[in-house]
């Protein structure tokens, strides 16, 4: 194991603190890799899964969601199944298989836990949302093809915030829909048009422990911030072709923590990017390879409530977790 580091020099003194992080599956205590930022660093701690369908295992991982149980579950576009595993990488369960029936999938890529435990899952070619309880077992589904409120066209990321509202990333239709925790339409916004307010393929959504919606998106400007209402407020996120501290290139998934601050993975950069709620940046991981703390196009990004990090690092066909050293 190792400190995942962008600048700044650990103090010798530090040893003992990054020592006490204990891996998953018995990982041995990290070793230092050069320098880590005095803000924070990100300690490797574990990676779970390999090429293959068998149980643990993943063929394209592109969604990940942590409950508050600290349970974390993934989305395997290319299986059409949802996995669930302790926090640990504990293989629990899985369910879901390709189809259009109930608990069935055409091309899932978006996962999300509500504040009961439920399990709420996009499906895309389907245009549907499906609500499963922890054990998988499916509860319900809202959605049709079309260009209606409540309606979809291509349902891609998803969002359930504390109070259990559920916002949705309609691709095609360059919105973001909101509705109640059992699927009744709440409102719409967004829409494909140049300047602020108008969204250009929306990726994914946070809203979780934030004041305001944050939307990633396509385009100069990668992640649209608006009330949760709807009402637009500002944008961040610059795009670059090469990437940089708070440049973005190929942003696919973004997340927050309890402490408001935001997670952004980056497929384009083979990077985590982390920033506050106002999209200042704070410091960033990764490279390429299938290292430890090394990515080959990262899909997802997750947090739980003890700021440990889950990265869905889809061609290395794993998940790779982080716990965060603040100095």
């Amino acid at each position: 194991m190792r400190v995942l580091q962008h600048r700044g020099i650990i103090a010798p003194g530090l040893l003992a603190l990054v020592a006490l992080v204990a891996g998953c599956h018995g990982t041995n205590a990290p070793l230092l890799d050069g320098g880590v930022p005095l803000r924070s660093a990100y300690v490797f701690v574990c990676a779970w899964g390999q090429e293959g369908a068998q149980n643990g295992n993943f063929m394209s991982v592109q969604g990940i969601a942590v409950a508050a149980d600290g349970s974390v579950y993934t989305v395997d576009t290319e299986l059409n199944r949802i996995q669930k595993f302790d926090s640990n990488g504990n293989f629990i369960r899985k369910w879901g298989s390709t189809g259009d029936g109930d608990g069935q999938f055409g091309y899932t890529q978006g996962v999300a836990v509500g504040p009961a435990g439920n399990v709420y899952v996009t499906d895309g070619p389907n245009d549907r949302v499906q609500k499963f309880d922890s054990n998988g077992n499916f509860l319900m589904k809202w959605g049709t093809p079309g260009d209606n409120p409540g309606q979809f066209t291509w349902p891609h990321g998803i969002e359930v915030t504390d109070r259990g509202n559920v916002y949705v990333t309609d691709t095609y239709k360059h919105a973001v829909q909101e509705f109640d925790t059992n699927g009744n339409f709440v409102r719409m916004f967004g829409g494909i048009a140049p300047g602020p307010g108008q969204l250009n393929v929306p990726l994914d959504i946070v809203a979780k422990s934030l004041d305001d919606v944050q939307i990633l998106q396509l385009g100069e400007k990668h992640v649209q911030v608006f009330t949760k209402a709807g009402i637009y407020k500002t944008e961040w996120g610059e795009h670059d072709f090469v990437g940089g501290d708070g440049l973005l290139v190929s942003p696919e998934g973004i997340c927050s923590d309890t402490e408001q601050n935001v997670y952004v993975v980056d497929e384009g950069a083979q990077c985590v990017q982390k920033f506050d709620q106002d999209g200042n940046f704070i410091t960033r991981w990764g490279d390429d390879g299938s290292g430890e703390g090394e990515f080959d196009r990262p899909a997802d990004v997750a947090v739980d409530t003890n700021g440990n990090v889950y990265v869905a690092d889809t061609a290395n066909h794993r998940v790779q977790k982080f716990h965060p050293l603040v100095f």
